[in-house]
């Protein structure tokens, strides 16, 4: 497995020639080499984590990726098919196996 660590919250996990691409948001930059991607997990829906410009740049490269986030991230991302997700799942996709933990996003500013 392999694991890129972009700006912010951006990651990547490859394996086996499918990607996994987790919270690609506002403050990493443009997504270019998205195909063969399985999965999108974007952990909260605010736009550091995520945005409609990162997923298309996905879509557009891998039209049948999943994209997994918790109820917050399908309300503002209503433009897509989001699996929602709550802690304690546990899904595959392509080689990956994600568990889901959390639900709250700790208080870093006020």
């Amino acid at each position: 497995m392999r694991l890129t660590k972009f700006e912010h919250a951006g990651l990547l996990l490859e394996q086996d020639g499918q990607k996994l691409f987790v919270d690609p948001g506002s403050f990493t930059s443009p997504l270019t080499d998205t195909a063969n991607a399985v999965a999108v997990v974007i952990t909260h829906e605010h736009p550091d984590h995520w945005t409609p410009e990162q997923l298309n740049r996905v879509r557009d490269l891998s039209p049948e990726v999943t994209i997994y986030g918790p109820e917050g991230v399908a309300a503002a991302a209503s433009d897509f098919d989001i699996t929602v997700v709550h802690p304690g799942d546990t899904m595959d996709a392509g080689p990956f196996t994600l568990r889901f933990f959390g639900g709250k996003h700790a208080v870093i500013h006020e």
